[in-house]
């Protein structure tokens, strides 16, 4: 697991793997946080966005899908968790946490956004449309996080490990 100062990594898997329910070989899944969480990380570190708004997204922005593949609520439902959790697995100042929730709440929507750490978080998740057979595509990375993406995807995607400890 990746460690982060700010960031009870093991404690919030371990939580949000208690609200998902799609079980073990889901798309979405705890395979698929941890590779998002070393894209974040990735993408925060190099272009100096919010690591640990980045760790947190990773670790909650699918954890109340109730399906694999439509679930227009699972963002808003997650985003919900975040606040509710704030302050036990990390503590967010309210400027931070919205960001964090802004983040996970329209991570699916297919939007970029002006947000440097919102970019690195949707940046994250969308590399990983490859699990699903979609070539993550330009338009969906606003110019600041594309050339890392471009450097991840080149590598095939998440380096386990990359940025931190396991």
């Amino acid at each position: 697991m990746l460690a982060h100062p700010e960031i009870d990594a093991t404690g919030l898997l371990a939580h949000t793997s208690t609200l998902f329910r799609l079980g073990p070989d889901s798309y979405h899944g705890q395979s698929h946080w941890q590779a998002v969480m070393c894209n974040a990380v990735e993408l925060s570190e190099a272009l100096e966005g919010d690591t640990a708004v980045a760790v947190a997204f990773a670790l909650l922005h699918d954890c109340r899908r109730e399906n694999e593949w439509r679930d227009p609520q699972h963002g808003p439902r997650a985003a919900d968790v975040a606040r509710e959790i704030n302050g036990r697995f990390f503590d967010f100042a309210p400027v931070r946490l919205a960001t964090l929730c802004e983040a996970i709440r329209w991570h699916d929507a297919g939007w970029v956004s002006d947000d440097l750490t919102t970019s690195c978080c949707w940046s994250a998740d969308r590399i990983e449309l490859r699990r699903v057979g979609i070539e993550p595509a330009r338009w969906g990375f606003c110019g600041a996080t594309w050339p890392v993406a471009q450097r991840i995807l080149s590598r095939g995607g998440a380096v386990q490990g990359a940025g931190g400890t396991w």
